[in-house]
């Protein structure tokens, strides 16, 4: 596996050259210090929206304030993930950066799974970062607070992103183009979403885990071992793909 050191300090020396670390670390950041922030103060917004109507709404604790985060984490910002992954092959062979790495005796697969590597460490000390932030803004809006569940979730969570990774990156090394690459990756998420209704589905295989990370969130209790255990299988089988098709793939 030729190649993983220098192409991992190369993805890392991007990171910060370019304007990926500031799109994923700073829509981390922000959605951290913002959820705790609506969640204290929805019933108020509510209210004000309907004017004389009266509204009936229990008062906010901190489990609201985890679950808007596990909302945010699911959603949007696994949104903004597969727009960086998208660009982590395709990109990279459009522009033609990768030409000149790949002259030397570097190896293809430890191209593939450094990028791999070097995205998933930034979405996890993102995540990290955000989270501990999202806990301080919690503990000034509500008392009581217990972490445990929040960061559970943060956990589960992590699984998720590695496997809408791996599979993007996948659809990259297929697709020549970026746009493309992301919109088949958006889809895949959509098509997880809907096939989530079905119980089964949901129950035996990683669609279910961002059930499970809401749930989490919110201190309910949920059985993680099929979806972690098919998730995991899902990252192994999708960077195995993206090795073969990058192996064979023209520059």
């Amino acid at each position: 596996m030729k190649g993983f050191a220098p192409i991992l300090r190369k993805e890392y020396t991007e990171f910060f050259r370019t304007w990926r670390v500031w799109v994923v670390g700073g829509a981390f950041v922000l959605f951290g210090l913002i959820d705790p922030v609506v969640a204290k103060f929805t019933n108020q917004i509510l209210s004000s929206a309907f004017g004389e109507t009266p509204l009936e709404l229990p008062d906010p604790t901190y489990l609201d304030a985890w679950a808007q985060w596990s909302r945010d984490l699911s959603q949007l910002l696994l949104i903004v993930i597969l727009v960086v992954a998208a660009g982590t092959v395709a990109g990279e062979v459009n522009s033609g950066t990768l030409i000149m790495p790949l002259t030397k005796p570097l190896s293809r697969t430890g191209v593939v799974l450094a990028k791999f590597t070097a995205l998933s460490s930034l979405v996890a000390l993102s995540a990290v970062i955000s989270t501990g932030l999202t806990t301080l803004v919690t503990m000034a809006f509500f008392a009581d607070v217990q972490f445990a569940p929040v960061w559970r979730a943060v956990g589960v969570w992590f699984v998720l992103a590695l496997t809408f990774i791996a599979a993007t990156m996948a659809v990259s090394c297929l697709v020549p183009s970026t746009v493309a690459a992301f919109g088949i990756a958006f889809a895949l998420q959509a098509l997880m979403m809907i096939l989530a209704i079905w119980q089964p589905v949901k129950q035996y295989s990683l669609i279910g885990l961002t059930e499970a990370v809401s749930m989490l969130a919110t201190n309910q209790d949920v059985e993680l071992i099929w979806p972690v255990a098919t998730a995991f299988g899902a990252i192994v089988v999708f960077l195995i793909l993206a090795i073969v098709v990058f192996r064979r793939k023209e520059l």
